[in-house]
């Protein structure tokens, strides 16, 4: 477990950059603790990201740096709908007495719940499981596309399947390889693409539509494959209609497949010539 001495040293260490502009430096709750600042906080009707209005003002007579720390959480006042998660810094900046609206991202992290709904007011909390703690540290210092938090957090809030996180740079394959350890999922190389949606009472609905990744395959002479998909039962989901050409030697092959109402379960995808099975793939739906 991460201590909590370890955890606010990190956090200085990352606004030190921001010291420099000679600013006073404060986490929100703090801000607000001393009456540096009021602040109001409501949702934006959004979960994943752009989801959280602050309206702030700043009461006191120099300029403030007001940093929301990774994992505030905003709890809205309707119990129904979902707790949202802050996962990297957000920064607001504030002069002498000044007013300011500013959207901050946050992400949901009960997946089960509706979706905040737009205009409503919010508590400001402070996440306490040390799984989040650890993600943190881990990130620290290095550099991801926010597109890809929400399926960070719900792998960790609701234990929601890794491969959902994007594997297509060195950094997030390491994320994807912490998240394994931490959460005591499987590690797996493919990519699972959903569509989120909301439904008519504003809860969330995930569809896999594809999953994509790589193989590397070794064919003894120069070919053409076939890609064919089969279900745990082996019973045959997919050909492919066209053929495509390997070398003799070593080569990789990327792949996307379609997987839009499959069943749950375990698929082989298998890349033949006709008769022989030059290479196998596992994955999940």
């Amino acid at each position: 477990m991460i201590s909590a001495s370890y955890f606010a040293a990190v956090w200085t260490a990352s606004i030190v950059g921001i010291l420099t502009s000679g600013n006073s430096v404060s986490d929100l709750k703090s801000a607000i603790r001393s009456q540096k600042i009021t602040c109001q906080v409501s949702t934006t009707g959004k979960f994943n990201g752009n989801s959280v209005l602050l309206e702030m003002s700043n009461k006191s007579s120099g300029n403030l740096t007001i940093v929301v720390t990774p994992g505030t959480l905003f709890y809205p006042k309707d119990n129904g709908e979902q707790t949202l998660i802050v996962v990297e810094d957000q920064i607001v900046e504030l002069s002498p007495g000044e007013k300011k609206k500013q959207v901050i991202n946050a992400y949901c992290s009960e997946l089960h719940d509706r979706c905040p709904s737009g205009g409503v007011g919010a508590s400001i909390g402070k996440s306490s499981d040390p799984k989040f703690d650890s993600l943190f540290v881990f990130m620290k210092g290095k550099k991801f596309d926010n597109s890809i938090f929400q399926n960070v957090v719900w792998a960790i809030s609701d234990g929601n399947d890794i491969s959902a996180i994007s594997a297509d740079s060195k950094d997030k394959k390491e994320l994807r390889k912490f998240l394994s350890a931490l959460t005591g999922q499987e590690e797996v190389d493919y990519t699972s693409d959903y569509i989120l949606t909301l439904d008519s009472l504003g809860y969330i609905r995930r569809t896999l539509h594809q999953v994509k990744g790589e193989l590397e395959i070794s064919s003894t002479k120069s070919r053409f494959l076939y890609q064919y998909v089969y279900d745990e039962n082996g019973k045959m989901k997919y050909k492919s209609q066209l053929a495509f050409q390997v070398p003799e030697g070593k080569s990789d092959y990327r792949f996307n497949i379609i997987v839009k109402n499959w069943s749950k379960g375990n698929y082989s995808m298998k890349l033949k010539d006709g008769k022989e099975e030059v290479a196998t793939y596992q994955f999940k739906v």
